[in-house]
């Protein structure tokens, strides 16, 4: 390969991928739980017993968070 044939593939290279004019907004969205999300992460706070009238309520909380990130 010559000069130019290097050149092309370096402006090819910088050029080729098309880039999305898609800005993220990094809205902050709060669902019944209080647990909040953002596009950098999702957070909340559980406290309180493990279970309430044989209910696994601390369980629970997982499975909102987990789909709070699925989301």
């Amino acid at each position: 390969m010559n000069l130019s044939h290097y050149v092309f593939v370096c402006i090819l290279l910088l050029f080729g991928c098309k880039r999305e004019n898609n800005p993220v907004k990094n809205v902050a969205t709060e669902n019944e739980q209080g647990i909040i999300c953002t596009n950098n992460g999702c957070t909340g706070k559980y406290s309180g017993p493990e279970f309430i009238d044989g209910d696994d309520v601390a369980h629970q909380f997982s499975n909102e968070m987990s789909a709070a990130v699925g989301d």
